[in-house]
């Protein structure tokens, strides 16, 4: 429960069941100025989007004559939502919709907020072996103690969890990134990768991601490992705890790739999740 209070912007449009659900609004006049107020019951999945000026505004003189009427906007959020879109996907899809109406040049300031009531949707992510090899099974139960989902990041935490779970590692080559190493398999885990590489190119889909100037569609479809990492920890997750194993990796010897990389991308990582409104916990072993 709670209130909406609307003051000279166009209104607000929510979404039930991925459908336009008329709000009751009420007027008041505060200090000579009229504004409208919604006594709020929101349920899961309800949306609320919020936009500027720019919105209706747009297209005005080049391929609307009036603008990019209200319910113009309903219908075209209504064809295209799908109850899977984060708030901030859903924003940048009319964002970029606006963008093409006013090709490429707008007119007014263009802002367009949402928010989403979803249930809680935790995930556990393994980072690296611990610094002592006795900590191993310590470790993998810690992770898989939570009733979340489970992601495992780099080779040798692969086998670490594999070989407490009495299971094998096995490689997926469903899809094959040249830049991007494959992704694996282990029977129980949600999402294993490879390490420091798919993170470091994680890290550059979140600049984007997290880019409020850029309306490219935020869903991740791609099934190279930084892309479904971006989908879970962006797009789904509520909630990340993270588990850092602070062990020396033998294979990095000779190459740009030392701990402290990745405690410094686990360093990043955390502050974009936070940046996206996660709650994020980090372990160190």
């Amino acid at each position: 429960t709670g209130y909406l209070v609307e003051f000279d912007n166009p209104l607000a449009i929510m979404l039930r069941d991925g459908k336009n659900y008329p709000l009751d609004r009420y007027e008041k006049v505060i200090s000579g100025k009229k504004v409208f107020i919604t006594d709020l019951k929101l349920q899961e999945s309800d949306v609320i989007v919020f936009t500027s000026d720019g919105v209706v505004h747009a297209g005005i003189g080049a391929f609307l004559n009036f603008g990019w009427e209200r319910k113009e906007i309903i219908e075209y959020i209504e064809n295209n939502y799908s109850d899977e879109m984060s708030p901030r996907c859903l924003a940048s899809m009319v964002g970029d919709a606006c963008k093409s109406l006013y090709a490429d040049r707008p007119g007014d300031d263009t802002t367009i907020a949402a928010i989403k009531v979803k249930e809680e949707v935790e995930v556990d992510m393994m980072v690296g072996p611990p610094v002592d090899k006795t900590d191993d099974e310590r470790l993998v139960k810690a992770f898989l103690n939570k009733d979340s989902k489970k992601i495992v990041c780099g080779g040798t935490t692969s086998q670490i969890v594999a070989r407490t779970l009495g299971v094998d590692v096995e490689a997926d080559y469903e899809y094959f990134d040249p830049e991007i190493p494959p992704t694996g398999i282990i029977k129980g885990i949600d999402l294993t990768t490879e390490g420091v590489i798919t993170l470091g190119k994680l890290l550059e889909l979140a600049k984007k991601y997290l880019d409020i100037s850029d309306v490219t569609p935020k869903h991740f479809t791609k099934k190279d490992g930084a892309s479904k990492l971006a989908q879970i920890l962006f797009e789904e997750a509520t909630t990340v705890r993270i588990y850092v194993g602070r062990s020396v990796n033998i294979a990095h010897q000779g190459l740009p790739i030392d701990t402290s990389m990745k405690l410094k991308i686990v360093e990043k990582l955390q502050q974009t999740l936070q940046k996206l409104g996660k709650t994020v916990e980090v372990n160190y072993y």
